[in-house]
C-alpha cells in the first residue's frame, strides 16, 4: 500500500516564504489484529518508495541551492526519520489499539481484500444514532473503562512482541527497513 506525502518547509511557519516543497512516495504495510471491537494495527513497513537506479535528483520546488548529493542526503535522513515515525506509531500511538465506536448490531462491517488492497464496507443501521447517543455522549465512566481495557490489551500486546523478539534473538524482520 502506498501514498504520496506532500511536504513543505517554510521560513517562520506556515505563512513564511517557502524553502522546499516536494511530493514523496511512501510505501507502507501493516498487520491489524482485532479483538472485541478494538483494532491493534502494527506497521510493518513505512519507508520512502524510491527506485535506486532512477531516483529523484531534486525536489519539486526549492529556494535553496541544493546539489543532487545534498538532496539525496535529505532523502536518506528523511527515510531514517520514517523509521522513527514507524516505531512511534507502533510503540506509543497505536499501543492501546483503536476502539471501534460501535457494536456489531448498529454498524454491519465487512472487509474484502483485492489485489494489493483492503476495502472496509460499513452499513449503518437505523439504531446507530440511538447507540451513539446512549453510549458515547458525555459518558466519562464508560470512556474510562474503555481506556483502561485498551491500555491492558496494549501492554499485553507489547509484552508479546518483546517476547517474540527475544526468542528470535532480537532480529525482527518486520523492523528491517533494508529489504
Amino acid at each position: 500500500m502506498g501514498f504520496t506525502l506532500e511536504i513543505q518547509f517554510s521560513e517562520d511557519g506556515e505563512d513564511g516564504k517557502e524553502v522546499l516543497y516536494d511530493e514523496l512516495k511512501i510505501l507502507t504495510s501493516l498487520d491489524v489484529e482485532v479483538l472485541k471491537d478494538i483494532a491493534f494495527p502494527h506497521f510493518v513497513t513505512l519507508k520512502l518508495d524510491l527506485d535506486k537506479k532512477f531516483s529523484k535528483a531534486k525536489p519539486k520546488r526549492t529556494s535553496l541551492t541544493l546539489t543532487e548529493r545534498d538532496y539525496r542526503k535529505f532523502l536518506s535522513t528523511f527515510g531514517l526519520s520514517l523509521m522513527e515515525v514507524k516505531t512511534l506509531l507502533n510503540d506509543v500511538v497505536m499501543i492501546n489499539g483503536v476502539a471501534f465506536p460501535y457494536n456489531v448490531e448498529e454498524i454491519y462491517t465487512t472487509v474484502d481484500f483485492l489485489d494489493k488492497s483492503m476495502h472496509v464496507f460499513m452499513e449503518v443501521e437505523d439504531s446507530a444514532a440511538e447507540f451513539f447517543e446512549k453510549e458515547w455522549w458525555d459518558d466519562k465512566e464508560f470512556a474510562d473503562e474503555q481506556r483502561k481495557s485498551r491500555a491492558e490489551k496494549g501492554r499485553a500486546r507489547a509484552a508479546d512482541r518483546a517476547a517474540r523478539a527475544s526468542v528470535s534473538g532480537g532480529d525482527d524482520d518486520d523492523d528491517n527497513e533494508n529489504d
